[in-house]
This record gives structure tokens, sequence and C-alpha cells, in this order.
């Protein structure tokens, strides 16, 4: 499958370890960008990311949900699925994900 880059910050997707089962995707955004957000009554939002510690960040109230952007395309072939699934180590955060999300692309 080919990756392409759209924005210069963005990650190659690699494989974190030898015997990985899942390659990780990093987020790609820069201080200055507006993210895509919903609130709570589901009324589209932008939030703008600042820059915490000399790091960009954006801050995510209660109720939000948050499209992260990647920077990346993804070519992926035909009759093929992509699939991102939280990381286990997840867990033993306090941030709370509800989906799994997939990609299809029928040509």
């Amino acid at each position: 499958m080919n990756v392409y880059k759209t924005k210069d910050s963005a990650i190659i997707p690699k494989y974190a370890t030898q015997g990985s089962a899942c390659f990780d995707i990093h987020a790609a955004f820069d201080k200055g960008d507006k993210i895509i957000a919903y609130n709570s009554v589901n009324r589209k939002i932008e939030v703008l990311v600042k820059e915490i510690e000399g790091q960009p960040a954006f801050l995510i109230h209660p109720g939000q949900r948050v499209m992260i952007p990647t920077g990346l395309i993804f070519d992926i072939p035909e009759n093929h699925v992509m699939k991102m699934y939280i990381r286990s180590s997840a867990a033993a955060t306090n941030i709370h994900f509800h989906y799994v999300i997939f990609w299809y692309i029928k040509y």
C-alpha cells in the first residue's frame, strides 16, 4: 500500500517493534492549525492549535469529538480495507476511545 504525506510534519507509519501486529499512526498538526471538532450537541467547531511547553497542542473539552489529522493519504488497493485500532497501552491513560475507524474505498 502506498502512503503519501500531505504535510511536512507527517510521519510515515512503521512498525514500532519486530513482531508488531500493526503500525503506528501519528497526529500531524502545527501551531496555528485549526482542528475540526464537534461539541456535545453535535455542532461543528474549530479548535486552534497552540504551543504548550514547546510542542503544538490543543484542548479537548468533555463531550467533544475531534478529527485528529495525520497528514497522510493511504492508497488502499481495490477490495482491501484499512482498520485503525486503539493501542493496548491506551487503557493506562485517562483518555477514552469509543470508536474503531474503518476505511473502505470502492473504485
